[in-house]
């Protein structure tokens, strides 16, 4: 009897024993399965998040609030934050050809300049004289469109474009810097510094990257010197002296989370410019376009992945929030709805059938733009 009572408790133990592993398995794989969903979203904006997205996002229910209202009528009022290097000039020549085809005015810069001021934060007095009246318009009513560079400044941009919706777009920091520091030509200055000083590196930037802040130094004289550090959190009016700064730099996003209506990634241009479409209640026509101050494939630099860090180092301000909007473009497109995909394929097959044409400064729409309103006696000639 003593030895029936103590196999059964033997088995008993056993029983509860492989009870608890198999139930602290599933327990685990739960576990497993949320930390894995969370990982996902925190990551959103890398390649897989696309599929991620369209299987999890949209079939679970989740982010399906549409962007695009169905009785929505086209956004006319807008300003577009240029950023260096960014495809920033090919979107600006979205927002002119729209302008351009529906007789809205644009707040531009003196004598046609490309730019309000380089430096400064925008203020209202940077845009072209205008008379106090023209053919179909106030100066109280301000203007349709802001897309010439200018350093955000929200309530001076306010005083200019009223009601509008503010576009931004950035770019992977350590593509940018390098697009930047050729396009300046800071390619030749720093080789310069570097054979005076016999210094020899298998490119430029990476002799830069080795002690950017001395050589950040080096040039802040100059005028685009802006461009060797945040290039992008500096288009979006955070000083200099801020971007060493993490609680600051936080704060910036959250503002500008909260002031823009949307912030494009280059990386995902495409992906961007449907989103884009539904926020204005635009139509597939309105965001076709043709490539602007595109950089010849033969000025490329290839660069080690140490260099890339350091680059990514070097621009901390403008990596924290190229990660911070990106994933907040995904969550975006998340919204969109499941004929995503569907519509980004007509869309490129649409882009596919547009003639390409590369141009400089100021697109021809722009160009006509100005005379349209000098014509109605808006801007003073």
């Amino acid at each position: 009897m003593a030895r029936r009572r103590l196999m059964w408790a033997v088995l008993s133990l056993l029983v509860f024993s492989v009870l608890f592993w198999v139930s602290s398995v599933i327990i685990s794989d739960k576990k497993e399965s949320i930390t894995r969903h969370r990982s996902i979203l925190d990551h959103l904006g890398q390649a897989a998040s696309r599929n991620y997205i369209a299987s999890q996002l949209w079939t679970k229910g989740e982010g399906t609030d549409p962007i695009r209202k169905p009785d929505c009528t086209p956004e006319t009022n807008v300003v577009f934050i240029k950023t260096h290097k960014t495809a920033s000039s090919t979107t600006s020549g979205i927002f002119d050809h729209y302008a351009y085809r529906n007789n809205l005015t644009v707040a531009v810069p003196p004598d046609g300049a490309p730019f309000m001021d380089r430096k400064l934060l925008f203020q209202r007095d940077m845009v072209a004289d205008t008379k106090d009246s023209g053919i179909g318009w106030k100066r109280e009513d301000g203007f349709n469109m802001l897309t010439a560079h200018a350093r955000y400044n929200r309530p001076e941009m306010d005083a200019v474009v009223h009601n509008a919706k503010f576009v931004t777009i950035l770019r992977d920091p350590r593509a940018q810097f390098v697009s930047s520091f050729v396009f300046f030509n800071f390619v030749d200055r720093f080789k310069r510094i570097f054979e005076s000083r016999g210094e020899k590196y298998s490119t430029v930037i990476e002799g830069f990257i080795k002690n950017p802040m001395e050589n950040y130094q080096l040039m802040s004289h100059r005028v685009y010197s802006q461009v060797l550090w945040n290039q992008q959190m500096f288009d979006l009016g955070l000083d200099t002296a801020y971007f060493s700064n993490p609680e600051i730099i936080e704060e910036t996003l959250s503002r500008l989370d909260s002031e823009l209506d949307l912030v494009m990634i280059t990386e995902y241009y495409d992906e961007s410019l449907l989103v884009l479409k539904d926020i204005l209640c635009w139509e597939m026509d309105d965001i076709l376009y043709t490539q602007r101050l595109v950089r010849n494939s033969s000025s490329e630099v290839f660069l080690d992945s140490v260099t890339k860090d350091a680059i990514s180092e070097w621009n901390a301000a403008d990596t924290r929030m190229y990660d911070y909007f990106n994933k907040t473009l995904w969550r975006r497109i998340a919204s969109y709805g499941p004929n995503f995909q569907d519509d980004l394929k007509i869309f490129r097959q649409r882009l596919a059938q547009t003639t390409p044409r590369k141009t400089g400064k100021h697109s021809r729409d722009t160009k006509k733009i100005i005379k349209r309103m000098k014509d109605r006696g808006i801007l003073v000639r």
